[in-house]
């Protein structure tokens, strides 16, 4: 059973590329991205409560400032048209 609480390397090579070429996000290195991925996600998954992300994944107010940004910027809605035929993701 696959653990939903982090990106397994399937998810991730499938994701990275899709974010890499949007004009909006900063890569720098893709650890530090899919470190950032997994703080979103965990924050998603768990309604949206940033306060309460644990400190393995960074300062809280650091990964929100992040993604707040990306939202008008489509980041987040072309991420999802594009994982869209992956149920698992």
């Amino acid at each position: 059973m696959a653990n939903r609480l982090v990106l397994s390397d399937d998810e991730w090579y499938f994701i990275f590329p899709i974010l890499a070429t949007h004009q909006h996000i900063y890569v720098g290195s893709e650890q530090a991205l899919r470190g950032f991925m997994s703080a979103v996600l965990w924050g998603l998954r768990n309604g949206g409560q940033w306060r309460t992300l644990p400190a393995e994944y960074g300062k809280w107010n650091s990964i929100f400032k992040r993604f707040f940004p990306l939202v008008p910027e489509s980041v987040w809605a072309n991420l999802h048209r594009a994982c869209i035929d992956q149920p698992d993701l």
